[in-house]
């Protein structure tokens, strides 16, 4: 199942991470200790290597000043935007990249492994959009993860969860990182449903060779196509 990946979004429907089978890999995305906090989230993740792709605009900051990077075997961080579009405040260089994300500190793994803090690559660029502050992004940080697990990963078979397209759900922990969160905030400063669909239907329709495999609680309806499942959980 070298092909296969899960990627694991903050949605209700994490809660039912039970029913994701296992693979090598996983990615993770933005400010995700209290998510790892959950028994069943926790024990899943520790049977992967594991990618953290997360924005620095996110409340990632007490993963590292609880050492959450220490209790898994992470491999590296990925920032959600493409060189020619990295924040100004951020640099391309990695080493720079960590002075401003980790605050100059080494940030390791559960052996001791200090972790790179990478970019996507350019080959996202085609399944991008335009923003006022990009000229190539995605709609949520969580789609960034999706196109980093096909372009950049070469995964075939996508496994995603707890990516609820803001529909009438929150996030499962409650939290957005490190404050509390009621269901109608996460739910306000989300993204447009409208603006996910169509920025997916577009990338799944780009990449018919790729299958993707939604577990989700959202009521969100997929034209019919042979590479998108919906597993309502």
């Amino acid at each position: 199942m070298k092909d296969s990946i899960p990627l694991l979004c903050r949605g209700v429907s994490l809660g039912f991470i039970d029913k994701l089978p296992t693979f090598e890999y996983c990615v993770i995305v933005n400010a995700f200790q209290k998510e790892l906090e959950h028994k069943e989230v926790s024990k899943y993740v520790k049977q992967h290597k594991v990618i953290h792709v997360c924005s620095t605009g996110c409340e990632y900051q007490s993963m590292i000043a609880k050492g959450v990077y220490s209790k898994f075997n992470f491999q590296k961080i990925v920032l959600p935007y493409i060189q020619e579009c990295v924040p100004s405040q951020i640099d391309a260089d990695r080493s720079k990249r960590m002075q401003y994300f980790a605050r100059g500190k080494e940030i390791k793994n559960n052996k001791g492994e200090i972790l790179p803090i990478d970019l996507m690559s350019d080959d996202n660029k085609s399944d991008m959009i335009a923003a006022p502050r990009y000229t190539h992004t995605s709609p949520s940080t969580g789609m960034d993860a999706l196109l980093y697990t096909v372009n950049d990963l070469k995964k075939k078979e996508i496994h995603i969860i707890g990516m609820d397209f803001y529909d009438g759900v929150g996030y499962m922990t409650k939290s957005s990182g490190m404050s509390p969160i009621t269901d109608e905030n996460a739910i306000s400063r989300g993204d447009s449903i409208e603006a996910m669909k169509s920025f997916f239907l577009d990338f799944s329709a780009n990449h018919k060779d790729v299958n993707f495999i939604f577990y989700t609680v959202s009521n969100i309806v997929f034209p019919d196509r042979l590479n998108v499942t919906m597993v309502r959980v």
